[in-house]
This record gives C-alpha cells, structure tokens and sequence, in this order.
C-alpha cells in the first residue's frame, strides 16, 4: 500500500479558502506524441491559456486548480515566478515525464514545488504508465490540510480511508468523460469523509465542482457548485474553521447564511498530523571542500527511498567515502535513466521527497521505516 507522505506548510492559522477553479481544455490524443508528452505547439497553446487564467486572478483568491494532463513541464518555472508574485497555491496535472508518470504539481506561494505521481493507471494512460509508492499529504497551508489525486486515483476506496480524518479539502484533478459518476460519488463522499471535495476536470468533458457536507436553501444538498462544459474559471470561497467546528460540535454547525453542516457521520475523529522531517547532515554550503562542479543531486523519493544522481570526479568521490564510508553500499543502480547519466536508489530512513533538483548529499542512516 502506498505510504501517506505528510509536508508541513508552515502557516498553521486558517483563512476562508477562496478557489478559482480553472476548467481549460486539455490536448486532445492528436496534440500529444506516442509518450504523451505535448507537442511544441499544444505546450504553447496550454501555456497562453494557464497564464491568460491566472494573470486575470481576482485579488483575495489563494488557490488556483487546474485539471490533469494540461501543465506543460516547461512551463512550472513561470508558475512559480506567479506564485510567488501574487501569493497564490497552484495545483494542477502535468504532462507526462520522459519516465512514464502522469503526476499532478502543487506550486505553494514560497515558489516551492511538490510533484506526485497517479498509483493507478485508467485505459486512458499510457499502457506503460509508471506508478509510484507513497500520496502527499499538506497541513498547515493557511487555508486548510488538504491532498490531491489524479482522477481515476479518486475511485481508489482505500486512499480515501487512509485520508479520512486527516484533510479537510480533497483536491481531485481529472481528465474524465464519466462526469456523472465524479459527481454523484463526490456528493458522497464529502459526508462520509467529512471534508470538501474540489475537482476539476477538462472543460471538454465539464463536471468540475465543489461539494461538501453541507445542506440548506441557498445550496443544492452537498453540491456548493457544478460547471458545465466549456473553458471558463469559477470563484468561490469556504471557510475550513466552520468545517473543523461542525467536527467538534458532532451534531453539525449552522452557517450565517442558513446553510447547516450535516451532522458528523458517527466514529469520525479528526486527526492531528505531523511532518517527517528528514536529517539533511550535509549541502554544499557545509561541505569540508568545495565542490565545483561536482554534486550529489538528490532528484527525488519516497520516505524510506531516496534516488540520488552522481556526477562527481573519482576524488569527490573518494571524499564521500571518507564522510560516510558505508554510502554507496547503500546504492543500487536505479532504472530506467539515460545511458550517458547514472541513477542510483538507497533506502533510508530519513529520506523524504524534495520538491526540487537539489545539491545535496542526504546521509542514509541504516534502517527503515
């Protein structure tokens, strides 16, 4: 099963949440090559449309979602640039990698990124599609702890129980014909899970949407809002401090527009999560050397699995030895990677995943998880 990965945000106080919630056009099968990655001219065209939505961000709104498969890879430096400029978290899918993952990004308003990769494949991936081990999990984010997952992650009954309790917005990014069934399990899972539920899909398809626990005459039961098809982008605000309330209370919370929370299905607890934070001993700040030029880029890893990239000169690496004698016992070769580049994979304990390429050396005690 895979492992729930928690990354603290650092801002613990909670304000309304105000989404808009970005429903483009994702390239259709022609636009994409036989890897599923974008053309130069969809990545262009997806690029004008991200950023004609966010340029245009009214101001107050911190979080702007996107579907699946429809972030262009060579576009995240911008986006991190809008981020950090108007102070807004970006989520959304990414076109696949050159190793086969469809992952989706989440781009905070520090600029740091965090990638994640769909564990199921639909018949509408890639039939060599990868997976990996492990789901994100984000507290502390100002407006709320929350997780995303990728479409057809969504029907996974066992990924909603292991976050049950845990978040209190489900994002779910989508590329999905079968808006019906989204729509109809998302009005139920927003009570059984106690949290709101945001998803956005391909505006080819429509169906994106917000749901929640709630009921009452401004709002139809549970759903806070539905889009139709087309491009178009959908403002709305909701406050997590009522939901968490609501779980407090257990027999539900009244809102000042006559809305009500239902009340809180029975043995709910909401859980209190806490950051594993990794032992980072050395970076090339603290090095006893100088490395030039040469590093130990950590690229990526799940807790308990680090993959490290060597490109070092046999000196650097006779150094390495000195400072930790045992480090590359803890290596094996990791594939695939391209043949002129080496990859290497150690599991540890204190390995967590990086968001970012970063040069670093992350000392690999023995032991797991």
């Amino acid at each position: 099963m895979p492992d729930l990965q928690v990354i603290d945000l650092g801002t613990e106080s909670i304000e309304p949440c105000k989404i808009s919630l970005c429903q483009i056009l994702c390239p259709p099968r022609l636009e994409v090559t036989q890897n599923y990655r974008f053309t130069e001219g969809s990545a262009l065209s997806q690029e004008r449309k991200i950023l004609k939505y966010l340029n245009s961000l009214k101001e107050g709104f911190r979080v702007a979602v996107f579907p699946e498969f429809s972030i262009p890879e060579n576009t995240v430096l911008e986006l991190r640039n809008i981020a950090k400029d108007k102070g807004v978290y970006i989520i959304g899918g990414l076109e696949y990698d050159h190793w086969l993952r469809n992952r989706y990004i989440v781009i905070t308003p520090g600029g740091k990124c965090y990638k994640s990769t769909k564990l199921t494949p639909s018949k509408y991936d890639h039939p060599k599609m990868r997976s990996d081990d492990y789901i994100n999990c984000f507290i502390n984010s100002g407006f709320g702890d929350f997780a995303v997952l990728i479409c057809y992650d969504y029907t996974s009954q066992w990924l909603l129980q292991e976050l049950m309790g845990k978040i209190d917005i489900l994002f779910v990014v989508a590329n999905n014909p079968d808006v019906r069934t989204f729509s109809q399990k998302a009005t139920s899972d927003c009570f059984a899970s106690y949290c709101f539920i945001v998803i956005c899909n391909n505006a080819e398809y429509g169906g994106s949407g917000i749901y929640g626990p709630l009921g009452g005459e401004e709002i139809k039961e549970k759903r806070i809002l539905e889009v139709q098809k087309g491009e178009r982008c959908e403002n709305i605000e909701f406050d997590v401090s009522k939901l968490r309330g609501s779980i407090e209370e257990k027999t539900g919370l009244t809102l000042e527009d006559g809305s009500k929370f239902k009340a809180v299905p029975a043995n709910l607890e909401r859980v209190k999560l806490s950051a594993y934070r990794p032992q980072l001993e050395y970076t090339l700040l603290d090095w006893p050397e100088p490395f030039d030029q040469d590093c130990v880029i950590i690229i990526g890893s799940a807790e308990g699995r680090a993959i490290y990239h060597l490109t070092v000169r046999k000196d650097t690496l006779e150094k390495i030895r000195r400072i930790d004698k045992d480090f590359f016992e803890k290596l094996e070769p990791y594939l695939p990677y391209p043949p002129e580049e080496k990859y290497y994979m150690a599991y540890s304990a204190s390995s967590v995943f990086l968001p970012q390429l970063t040069a670093r050396l992350l000392s690999s005690p023995k032991g797991g998880k």
